[in-house]
């Protein structure tokens, strides 16, 4: 979940999220700091790409996760 006072984010993670070694918090978080200011449209893009694989040696970012 992401949303906005001004110019603060504000976001929730379900639970169920912190079982997974590499979830969407990981992709948006850095854009957040950076003080991107996301939008509907930006998160609906990330559902292009893929799962994270779980891949026995992680190559996040180099991968289709979060593309």
């Amino acid at each position: 979940m992401l949303a906005y006072r001004r110019d603060t984010a504000i976001l929730g993670v379900p639970a169920c999220s912190m079982f997974h070694k590499a979830t969407v918090l990981d992709v948006v978080f850095v854009r957040i700091l950076a003080r991107e200011r996301l939008t509907g449209e930006d998160i609906a893009m990330l559902g292009h790409g893929g799962l994270c694989m779980n891949c026995e040696v992680c190559r996040y970012p180099i991968c289709p996760f979060g593309k």
